[in-house]
C-alpha cells in the first residue's frame, strides 16, 4: 500500500530525507484500486480500522472518493510509537489487500489496542 506524494513538493528535511509527504499525523493513500475512498473506509471499519475517505490530486473516481486519509493522533494519544506503526501498517495493508479476512484483522486490532490502556497527551488543566 503506498503513501500518497505530492509531485514535486518538499517534505520536510529532517523526515524520510525531504521526500514529499505530509509533516502531520495524517497519511493518504490513492484509493483507486481499492474501489474508492469510501469503499475502501468501509472495508477498514470491517477489520476495526477507523479512517476517512479524501480528495487527493489525482483524477477522479465517479461516484467516489479518490484518496483514503489515516490520522495517527488517537493511536499516539493512546500511546503507540513508531515501532508500533509496523503491527497498524500489517492490519491496515492485510484489509486492503484482502490478504485475511476482516474477522481475523479485527481480532488483532482488538488485541492490539488492548495492550495500550493509558492516555497520553492530555491537559487536566480546566480551562
Amino acid at each position: 500500500v503506498e503513501v500518497f506524494a505530492v509531485p514535486g513538493r518538499a517534505g520536510h528535511p529532517d523526515l524520510l530525507g525531504g521526500a514529499p509527504f505530509t509533516v502531520s499525523h495524517h497519511i493518504a493513500i490513492a484509493a483507486g484500486e481499492y474501489g474508492g475512498g469510501n469503499a475502501a473506509a468501509r472495508t477498514l471499519e470491517d477489520a476495526h480500522i477507523l479512517c476517512s475517505s479524501i480528495g487527493l490530486p489525482l483524477a477522479p473516481i465517479a461516484g467516489e472518493a479518490n484518496g483514503l486519509r489515516l490520522g495517527t493522533q488517537e493511536l499516539t494519544r493512546w500511546g503507540l510509537v513508531e515501532t508500533d506503526m509496523i503491527g497498524v501498517a500489517r492490519l491496515f495493508a492485510d484489509a486492503l489487500l484482502v490478504r485475511r479476512n476482516s474477522a481475523s484483522i479485527a481480532d488483532d486490532a482488538i488485541a492490539m489496542k488492548s495492550q495500550f490502556t493509558t492516555v497520553h497527551f492530555v491537559t487536566t488543566e480546566d480551562r
